[in-house]
């Protein structure tokens, strides 16, 4: 009996550990690139994905604007 209720807290234990890291990961993906020692960051992937997204939607904006115009 003592045998099950061990294993039952470190079965339990294991998917509160793993469930607060995925919550982690989902609230902030870039946070292992906050403490980036490189002065351009290019060695995070997500950071230069994150860049990416950035320079697409200033492009869509003005695009957009001058569309807007005609």
């Amino acid at each position: 009996m003592i045998q099950e209720i061990v294993a039952i807290i470190i079965i339990v234990s294991a998917f509160i550990y793993a469930g607060i890291k995925i919550v982690k990961k989902v609230k902030d993906p870039l946070g292992k690139c906050k403490d980036c020692s490189s002065s351009s960051c290019e060695s995070c992937e997500l950071q230069s994905l994150k860049h990416q997204i950035d320079e697409n939607k200033r492009k869509n904006k003005s695009v957009e604007s001058s569309s807007s115009h005609l």
